[in-house]
């Protein structure tokens, strides 16, 4: 079994893993205008 990652950031540390793992992919793969676009 193995341990669970650590973060530095609180709210990723108590975010369901599946859900956490879709959110980093998707913020991965977008890119810094859509992120921008997502804001304002």
């Amino acid at each position: 079994m193995s341990s669970p990652i650590k973060f530095s950031h609180g709210w990723m540390a108590d975010t369901e893993p599946g859900a956490l793992c879709v959110y980093l992919d998707l913020n991965y793969r977008m890119s810094a205008s859509q992120k921008l676009a997502t804001i304002f």
